[in-house]
Order: structure tokens, then sequence, then C-alpha cells
């Protein structure tokens, strides 16, 4: 591979914000469910996490794919996902597997380029640890 045909791969999968990677994702996924969001992006737009779920609804075993826990890590995640959804890999699964993919899980943090949510929570930091006694309601 050129670096050409390197740039127009990266293209085709990555994009420049968190509209275009979800217009990527909705061409790509026949069948989802789309999960609005309270708030909305930086030009006004209303905000979606959607998922598409491949297989057997009984398969034993399920893939889950998801992108952008932290907004930014959103380009890179769901241009992965844009690539699993391209190549049809989905359309090749046992009948023991299913996959789901959640595209834009932080679809605020993705819009807006922040790690956090709306609410300033770092999903895979602000978290509470069931197995230890519950916080003080000040904290939570």
């Amino acid at each position: 591979m050129n670096l050409d045909s390197g740039k127009q791969l990266a293209s085709i999968a990555f994009s420049d914000s968190y509209l275009e990677a979800r217009q990527k994702f909705l061409a790509a996924a026949p069948t989802l469910r789309a999960y609005r969001c309270s708030t909305r992006g930086p030009s006004g737009d209303a905000l979606f996490t959607d998922a598409a779920y491949f297989g057997r609804p009984d398969a034993k075993n399920l893939l889950v794919l998801v992108s952008g826990t932290h907004g930014p890590e959103g380009y890179c995640g769901s241009a992965a996902q844009l690539g699993f959804l391209q190549a049809k890999f989905h359309e090749g699964l046992p009948p023991s597997l299913a996959v789901l993919c959640i595209h834009a899980l932080n679809c605020y943090g993705f819009a807006w380029n922040r790690r956090v949510t709306a609410e300033g929570c770092d999903l895979n930091r602000n978290f509470v640890d069931f197995s230890k006694a519950a916080p003080p309601k000040s904290w939570v």
C-alpha cells in the first residue's frame, strides 16, 4: 500500500466530527436503535448513542464493540467499528456468536471532544464499587 492509498482508506474510515462519524455508522449499520442524549452538540445538533446488534438473539457469546467512551477516542473507535461493518464481518458470524456495536457511548464527549459526559462524569473513572460500603450521599 502506498501513502496515497493509506490516506484514502483513512478518509473513508476516519471522520472529522461526531456528526460525520455518526452518518458513516448509520449508513453501514443496517439495523440499529438510536438513544437520544438530553444535551446538544456544538452546533445545536441532537446527539445520539446508536446500537446495532448482529447475530442470533439466542447466541451463547456476545462481542461488544464500544466507541466513544471518552469523547476524543470516539474517532478511532468509530473508524474501527466502520471497518468491521464495511468488511462485512458481521455477515459471517457463527450461530453461537452475536456482536453488539455501541457507537458513541459518550456522544456528548465525542461531539465536544471532551473525556467526560455533559455532567462531568468520566465513565471509566467515576464509578461506585458495589463490593464496598456505599459512599456518603454528599459524594454521590
